[in-house]
């Protein structure tokens, strides 16, 4: 009987053991699935931080494209309103035309006009290049579409 309970015991013991290795075994996949959980979690967040630089690059060329559009939808806008009006040439007259009349030619803007009411009077049209108020390329656009009617003596 005593070697029996000695049997026993020795059973209760390596029971025990064998209970304490399963828990050292569950303490181990507890640990590798908490170091694969945050391996996960570490490339889900690399990815996103990807994906938000990826999308603010797309967002900046969508700007610059839209910028470029917009541009150029105004640089048409303008062939068309020079096509249309190509044959009711209007004439302004550089000692009269009102700062709008100037301003309706091609290429010139408000500080430009300015500068030609500023130089009042002229004897010629090219006296506008020659004075250094507009460039002989702008003057080539506009040329035809201005006179001197009261040239000063």
């Amino acid at each position: 009987m005593k070697d029996r309970r000695l049997t026993n015991a020795s059973f209760c013991l390596v029971m025990m053991l064998l209970g304490l290795s399963g828990c050292t075994s569950n303490n181990q996949n507890a640990q590798q699935r908490q170091a694969e959980d945050e391996k996960t979690r570490q490339e889900a967040a690399d990815t996103t931080q990807k994906a938000k630089e990826d999308a603010k690059k797309a967002a900046q060329k969508l700007d610059e494209a839209s910028k470029k559009l917009a541009h150029q939808a105004e640089v048409v806008g303008q062939g068309v309103k020079e096509g249309w009006n190509r044959d009711n040439v209007h004439v302004v007259d550089l000692n009269t035309g009102s700062q709008a009349d100037l301003r309706s030619l091609p290429g010139l803007t408000d500080e430009d006009a300015q500068k030609i009411i500023s130089g009042r009077p002229y004897k010629s049209t090219h006296e506008l290049v020659a004075r250094g108020m507009v460039s002989e390329d702008k003057f080539r656009e506009i040329g035809n579409r201005i006179v001197v009617k009261n040239p000063t003596p």
